[in-house]
């Protein structure tokens, strides 16, 4: 967790960027930093609670910017992301692994084996 000792440890002109889960951030660490000016600003696009509320800190500063879960959502991305995920089980399905894969323990459970033997017959 990114907490307000780490935070404490960026440079003044730093630029706090979240784009991920704000569960990896404690936001009251970060709000004091950006309020107090040690870090020079942030951009987020997730917070603890989403819709950001109407009275939420985040709002009343000038050093941040905010977006609603919308960061990665452009043309390209919309427009290529089946064509990538495609690819990607097609790589896993041939090759048995793909760099995308959170929870490998599942890979070795006997009925995932089976299944995945099935599909690629």
């Amino acid at each position: 967790m990114i907490d307000a000792r780490l935070i404490g440890m960026m440079k003044p002109t730093a630029v706090f960027v979240n784009t991920g889960r704000s569960g990896l951030v404690d936001q009251d660490a970060l709000i004091a930093a950006l309020r107090e000016k040690r870090i020079l600003g942030a951009a987020l696009d997730v917070f603890d609670i989403e819709p950001l509320p109407e009275d939420s800190p985040f709002l009343e500063l000038d050093n941040v910017t905010l977006t609603t879960h919308i960061a990665g959502t452009t043309a390209d991305a919309l427009g290529k992301s089946p064509y990538l995920l495609m690819n990607e089980m097609a790589k896993f399905i041939k090759d048995g692994d793909s760099g995308f894969i959170v929870n490998r323990e599942v890979l070795n459970d006997p009925a995932f084996k089976a299944w995945i033997e099935g599909v690629r017959k």
